[in-house]
């Protein structure tokens, strides 16, 4: 159900795709539970910061007596009873010799205290923490510049010039840094949460202890997470018998009632000078102090026999999440932890069944699929943390039951049978109800092809590319599916497509779904390339601002480069928002927009196709629907001196276009004047008769600028009305619905993102070459128009039958593939040191030589029928 929110919507628009946006409206104990009355078992305790679960009755009663005797709450300057009370017993569990506390509202407030304290202590200003993306501290501008994740501060303009990290577990890098003696302090988990739970190896805290206390600088634990029972001690220090100059603790210590963290310190960490100046409205306050007392005292009751249960019970838990991982390897890659808090990292999800779920896997969305499946189907509450990959926390309350955790386990045993089996369908099943069980064994049985996968004596890479794709249309998505999601009743692929569209909107940054090792050329080698994805159509591309744009093309080219490709390519509409690739020019790559190639070989076949049918190009009206696009134009340039009749259409909603169409035009007939001799053919025979009494003034027979073309075609025009003529044999128009049924072929090349040609928008017999995506030309006509032959232009068939997964480029048979794909692949091939195929016009002989390119190489044009087709020749 969705519900209107005033508070991060762009968060629960996404919660309602995955189905994870159910309204908790009870919390009692391990349980949440909905309007409906359904029970969601918490697996998450809130990142440990519901310890007993929730609203403990003995916090409660806590509280309510100091409400019954109207107990002081907020009294600054003054110091609440409670507080010192809590200080007091906080200081004689925690080790080593901790003496004061400062408390605070939030673990990410701990953290800066903990900075403010040791800067003040230490009269230096540089922090130190571990890189590797290994720890998270928190919200706030300090606790976030402790952060190496460059995305935690780069998009909200601050700086982190008084932080600098080393890696984690590297003591030599630490004493480098250190004996500096630069260095405030260092602050470290002692289990990293944000990397996936990671234990440090054993004797690296002990010995970091040591080196900040050689070098003057204060050693930081963050228990904010680990405090408190967590990992089956009070203490996470307590492991390795720590004695940190400050200690940091929240999350449990609020007992899942209200808010506070405390910040423990040794007296060589205080100065008067911090105390004077350390203050907060909120802290100190009588509540939460009282709510931290009770916590305390109940994880001390019976010699903390609760923490003894901690220890017992998550030994069992993570001896069967390590079978989970053995049994099930394509399901889950890992677990790591200790006591009760643990992650489950899932393993990449298989490329050669689904680009979709490639992409799902490869942006850590799979997780969130993940997590709504286990919320829907097992009413299980799980976490994740989007910055740590596909990994899935494991927190539950310190109280949980050993049956509980028996629920959870046989949860994730039912999702890595799901996993292992590719049985994707059954995974999303909670979005789109219950597909087949016949057609969801579809996917897992298939059997990739090879791909020239082996290695032959002698064999040279001759280079690397990328390729960024995006699906062209809705249907387009329903084939980036697996196999098992492809066929299914009407109502279930409605509900899909519906979802699809919605939660594609938040998939524009581009990703790997494909990697093929080889592929070969005709005169030896092989080229390593990947297929770079997102997920929108055109019109949610179109959609995006510019900085939006240059966001997802700039992540492409980082991504490629990482990939250390030599040639990279673009597909749809990542030409278009680059510009044909302009965007993109100086990337310090070598760049494709494919339109060379997808011009050349929609020219090629449809001349073999006409040839094919018995049909005579020479005698032929020949329409370019788009011919002012990069592809449109050198389409007219390759079959100008071909046809009887050029057409040329524009987008009529495009008050320039008629203008531009004059240029090409007019540069047209520059060429068929400076080159008609050893030319034949209808249309040079038009144009002689049109010149033929006249000479051609020599400015506009050597036009070569828009201003010039543009005054040749008005002058051949004129020349046309003298002699009777309604036109040259070179037309522009805007007006399909007039002057598209005269043409006997057709190429059609735009970039509308929408279907718009009509089955009575075509002449009896045509023959259309739709080279668009998506397609041009609207899906009934072969339904309706049994005369007319419309097919697939812009394909290309490989040297050899491979594939590059179920998929293979929108369900294309083995073997062929899109031409601006095979473009980048070709360029790659030859080892090309420039950029081809840039801008809107393209010169005609850089696509000759793409061309050329291919033909050596060994790929050919697609030629879509055969002799016996059955088709009136002309």
């Amino acid at each position: 159900m969705s519900t209107k929110v005033y508070s991060n919507p762009d968060r629960q628009r996404f919660r309602e795709l995955i189905r994870f946006n159910q309204q908790i409206v009870r919390a009692e104990g391990h349980y949440l539970y909905d309007e409906a009355g359904t029970a969601y078992l918490d697996m998450i305790a809130q990142t440990g910061s519901v310890p007993f679960g929730h609203n403990p009755t003995f916090i409660w009663e806590a509280v309510q007596v100091a409400q019954s005797q109207q107990q002081p709450n907020f009294i600054q300057p003054f110091v609440t009873p409670a507080s010192e009370k809590l200080a007091k017993a906080l200081i004689a569990a925690a080790p080593g010799d901790l003496r004061y506390v400062t408390f605070t509202n939030s673990g990410a407030e701990t953290i800066e205290v903990a900075i403010r304290l040791s800067r003040a202590a230490t009269q230096r200003s540089m922090i130190l923490r571990t890189s590797d993306n290994s720890g998270f501290h928190g919200e706030t501008l300090g606790s976030r510049s402790a952060i190496e994740k460059p995305i935690y501060q780069q998009q909200f303009l601050w700086g982190t010039e008084y932080f600098e990290y080393v890696p984690f577990g590297d003591l030599e890098a630490l004493r480098q840094r250190l004996e500096q003696q630069d260095i405030a302090a260092f602050i470290v988990e002692p289990i990293h949460s944000e990397s996936g739970m990671i234990v440090p190896p054993k004797g690296y805290l002990p010995a970091v202890a040591n080196l900040c206390k050689q070098t003057g600088t204060l050693f930081v634990l963050d228990e904010n997470q680990t405090g408190l029972g967590r990992t089956g001690r009070l203490f996470a220090a307590e492991h390795e018998q720590l004695t940190p100059d400050i200690l940091l603790l929240s999350k449990a210590l609020s007992g899942g009632l209200t808010p506070i963290g405390a910040c423990l310190y040794t007296a060589r960490s205080w100065t008067s000078s911090f105390s004077s100046l350390d203050s907060s409205t909120f802290v100190n306050n009588q509540v939460g102090c009282l709510a931290g007392l009770a916590v305390l005292e109940q994880l001390q009751v019976d010699d903390q026999a609760l923490i003894r249960q901690v220890a017992l019970q998550s030994a069992y838990l993570r001896q069967r999440l390590d079978n989970l991982v053995m049994q099930y390897p394509h399901a889950f890659k890992s677990v790591t932890g200790q006591g009760y808090i643990h992650s489950l990292q899932l393993a990449e999800w298989d490329q050669e069944q689904s680009y979709f779920m490639s992409y799902m896997s490869a942006t850590n969305l799979s997780l969130q699929l993940v997590q709504g499946y286990l919320l829907n189907e097992h009413h299980i509450v799980t976490f994740h943390k989007q910055s740590k990959g596909k990994t899935l926390f494991i927190e539950p309350p310190l109280t949980i039951e050993l049956s509980e955790l028996d629920r959870l386990l046989e949860a994730l045993s039912s999702l890595g049978e799901i996993l292992e089996n590719r049985d994707y369908g059954k995974l999303l099943s909670y979005v789109i109800g219950d597909v087949p069980a016949e057609e969801n064994s579809v996917s897992a049985n298939y059997q990739p092809l090879q791909n020239g996968h082996h290695q032959a004596p002698g064999e040279t890479c001759l280079g690397r590319f990328t390729f960024f794709a995006h699906p062209s249309e809705v249907e387009d998505l329903i084939k980036f599916l697996p196999l098992s999601l492809q066929k299914l009743p009407l109502e279930q692929e409605s509900r899909l497509k519906e979802w699809l569209k919605s939660l594609c909107e938040s998939c524009s940054m581009p990703a790997v779904v494909y990697h093929i090792p080889k592929i070969r050329s005709k005169v030896g080698g092989y080229v390593e390339g990947w297929l770079i994805c997102n997920l929108l159509t055109p019109q949610q591309m179109m959609r995006l601002s510019r900085a939006e744009r240059d966001s997802v093309a700039d992540s492409f080219v980082n991504l490629s480069k990482a990939l250390k490709a030599d040639v990279i390519g673009l597909g749809g509409y990542s030409a278009v928002i680059t510009n044909a690739g302009e965007a993109l020019a100086d990337c310090g790559l070598h760049v494709t927009s494919g339109n060379s190639l997808t011009a050349m070989v929609s020219s090629a076949s449809l001349k073999a196709t006409l040839s094919t049918l018995g049909k005579n190009l020479g005698k032929l009206k020949v329409g370019i629907v788009g011919a002012s696009g990069s592809v449109g134009y050198l389409v007219c340039k390759a079959l100008i001196f071909h046809c009887r009749e050029l057409t040329l259409f524009g987008n009529p909603h495009n008050p320039g276009a008629i203008d531009t169409l004059k240029s090409i035009a007019g540069e047209l007939y520059c060429e068929l004047l400076q080159r008609r001799n050893g030319h034949s053919g209808k249309i040079i025979e038009t144009l002689d008769r049109i010149v033929g009494a006249v000479s051609v003034p020599d400015a506009l027979l050597s036009a070569d600028s828009k201003k010039g073309w543009t005054q040749l075609y008005d002058w051949i025009n004129h020349q046309a009305e003298v002699l009777g003529l309604s036109h040259g044999p070179i037309r522009i128009t805007t007006d399909l619905s007039t002057y598209l049924p005269l043409m006997n072929a057709v190429i059609s090349a735009t970039s509308q993102g929408y279907s718009f040609i009509e089955p009575a928008l075509l002449a009896p017999d045509a023959v259309v070459c739709d080279s668009a995506r998506p397609a041009d030309v609207v899906s009934s006509v072969s339904s309706s128009r049994s005369d007319v032959l419309v097919y697939e232009g812009g394909l290309v068939r490989f040297p050899e039958a491979i594939r590059f997964g179920v998929s293979n480029q929108a369900n294309q048979p083995a073997g062929l593939g899109f031409a601006c794909l095979v473009e980048t692949i070709v360029l790659a091939m030859s080892q090309v040191d420039r950029n081809y195929s840039i801008g809107r016009r393209i010169p005609f002989s850089e696509a000759e030589e793409v061309f050329e390119l291919a033909l050596k190489h060994g790929f050919q044009a697609n030629i879509p029928v055969k002799q016996e087709a059955s088709l009136a020749a002309v």
